[in-house]
């Protein structure tokens, strides 16, 4: 069984790069065609979820296999990049739930 692995992008509303890096990644995850989720997290909305995820800049890209955070990626980023970031982490899914 393969699990998908979730990715969750922390923004703030007031957040500029948030707001640039959001596009990037829709294009980016639209790519993998549902080989992978995307969660979007307001930090103002939802600080128990900020604080659980260790949040101290924003924006911050964090996947998530089977609830435990595999990778993080913080700061604004371009394409190339995020294209990285995403392979990788759809590549760890294919490998089967984390240990």
């Amino acid at each position: 069984m393969v699990c998908k692995p979730e990715y969750s992008k922390t923004v703030a509303r007031w957040c500029n790069p948030c707001r640039t890096l959001g596009p990037r990644l829709e294009s980016v995850i639209a790519e993998k065609n549902g080989k992978i989720l995307l969660a979007k997290v307001d930090i103002d909305e939802n600080t128990d979820i900020a604080l659980d995820y260790d949040v101290g800049s924003v924006p911050a890209l964090i996947a998530i296999k089977d609830g435990k955070i595999q990778e993080r990626l913080v700061g604004l980023q371009d394409t190339d990049k995020l294209r990285k970031f995403v392979d990788k982490v759809v590549a760890s899914a294919a490998t089967g739930p984390s240990k």
